[in-house]
């Protein structure tokens, strides 16, 4: 199956700052953003070709113990895009993303807090930018613990 009939992204996060929203233990597979344009979604705009997988904007967004694999983003991240906020990633496998930024994971502009632990990355690929694993454009606060 191919995964240009899927819809653009799986999951969408727009809760704002006040409170986290918590993702644990889920598979995401085969997420494709890869179509231009734009789309407003709970008061924010969304791009439709950043984040396969998981898109945020302006939230606070902590993921833990999920495996993300062979996700798709056609500018930046295959597997999460963070536009603004906070973004934690634990204990999580990033295998086999691809995007043109960020294989993986993207940070972006806005982000004030990026904290990686104690995941793993495994084939991801930047195909025309940088950080096949996690490209970032300056967040306030970066921390990378236990990367392997």
């Amino acid at each position: 199956q191919s995964v240009t009939d899927n819809a653009t992204h799986i999951m969408l996060v727009a809760a704002g700052t006040a409170d986290t929203t918590l993702i644990d233990g889920i598979t995401f597979r085969k997420g494709y953003a890869y179509l231009g344009g734009n789309y407003m979604f709970n008061g924010k705009n969304f791009l439709r070709n950043n984040g396969g997988a998981i898109s945020s904007h302006t939230s606070l967004l902590h993921i833990t113990d999920c495996n993300f694999y062979n996700n798709t983003g056609g500018t930046q991240s295959g597997a999460v895009h963070i536009n603004g906020g906070r973004f934690v990633s634990t204990g999580s496998l990033y295998d086999g993303n691809t995007a043109g930024s960020g294989g993986a994971v993207c940070a972006e502009a806005l982000v004030d807090t990026l904290r990686l632990v104690a995941n793993v990355w495994v084939r991801n690929t930047a195909s025309t930018g940088t950080g096949g694993a996690v490209f970032g454009t300056f967040p306030s606060t970066s921390t990378y613990t236990d990367m392997s």
